[in-house]
């Protein structure tokens, strides 16, 4: 059953029926919304985490005789 279904269904109920439809159907979002909520404290061990971007940045894997392309290089390539 697609939402359109679902949606079609609804107007064939009465105007409480709809009223308590949606009203079960918005505490079932926000009840959905809270539960994907992290908190912060484990969102900052999520950054630690080994492999995520804030982990890289402040230990980035150290690579032996890397030399960067000089801007001559880059502008060559393109």
């Amino acid at each position: 059953m697609t939402v359109q279904d679902l949606l079609r269904e609804a107007t064939q109920l009465s105007l409480k029926e709809q009223i308590q439809l949606a009203t079960q159907l918005l505490k079932l979002v926000d009840q959905q919304l809270e539960d994907s909520l992290v908190p912060e404290s484990e969102a900052t061990n999520l950054d630690n985490e080994e492999g995520s971007i804030s982990y890289l940045l402040t230990h980035p894997v150290p690579v032996s005789s890397f030399q960067p392309l000089s801007r001559d290089q880059i502008y060559d390539r393109c």
